[in-house]
């Protein structure tokens, strides 16, 4: 107004760079009633289990299912940095966060694999060759394809995955590359930065690769002062069930290596069967209390939460289907108090029809995990374990909400799959 030429300054951007580690998988979904020849031969209803040999998945691609299957393209991680991605382009342009979702697994060199990458790319993904994905060129080999069994009634899926080229890890360092910082971008960092680790469960499955891809993201914070969170969905009760001695490790850890834990109810049962001792004190508490204020028991999810986000100093996440989920956050920083903090639950959005389940929990944590991020980064950059009980309640709750309107979402859905419209009406609804 004055005539007066001056320069905008340049309003940096807080910085979130998120990393999912998986199985590149190619689904191939077959719907089946209850009373299908199907129903009766499937072992372990619900779950997922690993076919040994090509041979084998190949032979379950039988006449009777050829005709109805639909190719979608799945794995844990991929879906759950798919919505992280969808989410971000939907989240409003104005806010002052520049979110970058990265894929890391091993695919071949082969027309499922290229699919993959391309269907991630789409999804707002970054899945660079030879970088974060491992190619292998190998002619013996396949990129990983999954059988999912869909039961037409209550969208329950049985799960049978052929892990091909998937077996063959990433390399750890470009991996990591991600999240490092370079000297000559320090003059453009961001205000505040906040990098995550993700992980599924069926990594569990090579727990040398996992743990040293976990130690080293944690002492990237000792080389150059990056400072990485790590979370891990335990994937399906199978998985837990055979992957005691690795969970403990991991679990154990101190100072803790995963600060963000997930899981469904059946997860949450097989680690208290297959680790009763992590939960036996929890448990003779609750009792305890429950005996004293004649209260009933408290719920299994409940005390999980509790439990896991105690020994790993850090959040547990329980999800309980339609009944929405159970969480809690712990911290060694919080003042002692005399009365235990509530097991938060988070009811789910009531559903008329329930579709199909497939990728209702990768989608769960891709929405809890974005707005968890979003929380963590543009509030302040205090650590969220300085803050106080009230905002970190807030930032819970907020990102289990929008956890649970995703999964909803997803529910009413064939495959894991929402266009735009339906991922910006999650963003409105879990808003309101």
């Amino acid at each position: 107004l004055m005539g007066e030429t001056t320069t905008a300054k340049t309003t940096k951007k807080n910085e979130i760079v998120c990393c999912c580690l998986g199985d590149a998988v190619t689904d191939f979904i077959v719907m089946m009633d209850d009373t299908d020849h199907l129903s009766s031969s499937l072992s372990n209803l619900g779950g997922c289990e690993v076919v040994d040999s090509r041979e084998d998945f190949e032979a379950m691609m039988t006449k009777e299912t050829s005709d109805v299957k639909e190719t979608k393209f799945g794995g844990s991680a991929a879906n759950v940095a798919r919505g992280i991605g969808n989410l971000t382009t939907q989240y409003n342009k104005d806010q002052n966060v520049d979110l970058k979702v990265f894929f890391a697994g091993t695919i071949a060199d082969d027309k499922e694999g290229n699919a993959y990458l391309k269907d991630l790319e789409k999804n707002r993904v970054r899945a660079e060759k030879n970088a974060t994905v491992r190619v292998l060129s190998s002619a013996s080999e396949s990129s990983a394809k999954c059988l999912s069994f869909v039961n037409k009634t209550n969208g329950q899926r049985t799960m049978r995955t052929y892990l091909g080229a998937s077996k063959c890890k990433p390399d750890v360092d470009k991996v990591l590359e991600v999240f490092k910082r370079r000297k000559e971008e320090e003059e453009k960092s961001a205000s505040a930065t906040t990098r995550l680790l993700h992980c599924e469960g069926y990594a569990l499955y090579d727990p040398k690769f996992l743990t040293s891809l976990i130690t080293k993201a944690k002492n990237l914070y000792e080389t150059d002062g990056t400072k990485v969170l790590v979370s891990i969905d335990l994937a399906s009760f199978e998985v837990v069930r055979n992957s005691r001695e690795t969970l403990l490790t991991l679990l154990e850890r101190n100072p803790g290596v995963v600060d963000v834990l997930f899981c469904n109810e059946d997860e949450a049962k097989a680690l208290v069967e297959i680790i009763p001792e992590l939960f036996l004190e929890e448990q003779q508490q609750t009792t305890r209390k429950n005996d004293e204020n004649n209260n009933e028991g408290e719920e299994i999810e409940a005390m999980v939460a509790r439990t896991i986000a105690k020994k790993i100093n850090g959040t547990c996440v329980v999800t309980q289907g339609k009944r929405g989920c159970r969480c809690y956050s712990a911290d060694d920083d919080e003042e002692k108090e005399e009365e235990e903090k509530e097991v938060h639950h988070v009811p789910a959005p009531a559903l008329k029809t329930v579709v199909d389940t497939t990728g209702a929990g990768d989608t769960f944590t891709a929405g809890f995990l974005f707005s968890y991020l979003l929380s963590t980064t543009t509030k302040t950059k205090t650590k969220i374990t300085k803050r106080n009980k009230e905002e970190k309640n807030d930032i819970l709750l907020k990102a289990a909400r929008l956890g649970c309107e995703a999964a909803s979402k997803m529910c009413a859905a064939v495959g894991c799959e929402l266009d735009d419209h339906q991922w910006e009406e999650i963003l409105i609804r879990a808003a309101q």
